[in-house]
């Protein structure tokens, strides 16, 4: 664990403890469905012809942070 700590620190803000361990689930459900992406895609700009670019520069963005 502490190891964890130490590698993400910058992105934590603080640390839950206890006796067992806590899942957090979910999504972000209005974009888990076309007309709720789409509405994403509109409201930031961003083509449908210039997502596949878009897509790669976050994957990007993800990767540098070390969360994949």
């Amino acid at each position: 664990m502490k190891n964890f700590l130490q590698v993400y620190n910058k992105f934590i803000y603080g640390v839950i403890s206890g006796w067992d361990r806590i899942r957090f689930r979910g999504t972000i459900r209005w974009l888990a469905h076309t007309s709720g992406i789409n509405t994403y895609l509109n409201v930031n700009g961003i083509l449908l012809k210039d997502f596949e670019a878009y897509a790669q520069s976050i994957t990007k963005k993800v990767c540098r942070l070390g969360c994949l």
